[in-house]
């Protein structure tokens, strides 16, 4: 990092620490975040009077969100692993 005055914010954004520690505090609240909604979402089905509808539809819900939950992340790598080639590509 060049020392230039007032660049000492831009070098700190600019590591590799800065970077893996963001990228880890996102990862780790997006993770529990998730299995919070995960494990929630099935119980926020109003009860019935028949016990069999009721676990039924928790099991349909707790499907929903794992079908959710997995094309989230597959739609994520799609979009981000062009991203990458292309940003590599305009690097050089």
């Amino acid at each position: 990092c060049p020392r230039l005055v007032g660049s000492s914010m831009l070098c700190v954004l600019q590591s590799d620490l800065f970077v893996i520690v963001v990228t880890g505090l996102l990862g780790f609240t997006n993770g529990a975040l998730s299995v919070a909604c995960m494990s929630i979402a099935p119980d926020a089905v109003k009860e019935g009077e028949d016990y069999e509808i009721v676990q039924s539809r928790k099991e349909y819900g707790g499907y929903i969100m794992t079908v959710a939950l997995l094309l989230g992340v597959t739609l994520g790598l799609a979009v981000a692993v062009p991203l990458n080639l292309a940003a590599d590509y305009l690097r050089t």
